[in-house]
């Protein structure tokens, strides 16, 4: 008789989402892994699918289980199939990745203009190192992810306002070009695949402006920019000239 060949056993739990003392319990078993169950094993008189993610999502951040919800934003994101649909849940803003539901931001391209009107140079920023989602990388000079209920225009002009000091008076040329999706891995790679939708404004502006954080969230020190204007012909090299601001 043949010998059969060493397969590894492996054992998989199933946890009912909506049990925080079920879901704590089983991080102390010897389990390979363990599956939260958000459909069929959910309590029946759990009918709030919020509820229930936010019961889950809170034990898994207190245990540290899950890398990426410590870059916990108490920011609400609505999970739906698509932008027009209708919320099925609410979440918090690190955690929605995990469900793999698509997410919407806002992101815009503010320009210096030459004498014809005509885009020459564009802003650019570097993201903090201490960032919780892709720090030291170059960004916008304002950009967000669209929290639940936020219309486009509405979050877009309220993070010019708050990363970028954008006037009101400026606000006005805030031009809505079309949108940008693409489907990719959040930088924790093991966790999360993340279907986004950056709906994208541009804004001219003047070539002695420079931008001027004003929002709550941008007074924090160790969350530093560093601006540049980089000329359309030179943008793939080095910028000629560096502006820090605060982000």
């Amino acid at each position: 008789m043949p010998k059969q060949p060493n397969r590894p056993r492996r054992c998989t739990l199933s946890v009912p989402g909506s049990s925080s003392k079920m879901i704590s319990k089983a991080a102390t078993l010897t389990v390979d892994q363990v599956l939260l169950d958000l459909e069929d094993a959910v309590a029946l008189d759990a009918a709030d699918p919020t509820a229930v993610l936010k019961d889950a999502f809170d034990a898994l951040r207190a245990q540290d289980a899950i890398p990426m919800l410590r870059g916990w934003r108490d920011e609400p994101f609505a999970i739906r199939p698509s932008f027009a649909a209708p919320a099925r849940a609410v979440v918090e803003r690190a955690a929605a990745p995990l469900l793999g539901a698509p997410a919407y931001g806002v992101f815009c391209t503010a320009y210096v203009y030459d004498a014809s009107g005509a885009p020459a140079e564009v802003w650019l920023g570097r993201r903090s190192s201490t960032k919780p989602t892709w720090p030291g990388l170059l960004d916008s000079v304002a950009a967000g992810g669209l929290a639940a209920g936020e219309l486009p225009r509405d979050a877009m002009a309220a993070e010019c306002m708050e990363e970028a000091g954008v006037s009101e008076d400026l606000l006005h040329g805030l031009k809505p070009v079309g949108a940008v999706s693409y489907t990719g891995f959040h930088q924790d790679r093991d966790w999360a695949v993340k279907p986004d939708t950056f709906f994208c404004f541009d804004l001219a502006v003047p070539k002695d402006w420079e931008p001027r954080p004003v929002g709550r969230q941008c007074t924090n020190q160790n969350s530093r920019f560093t601006g540049c204007l980089a000329h359309r012909s030179t943008a793939r090299s080095s910028p000629s000239r560096k502006l820090p601001w605060t982000h």
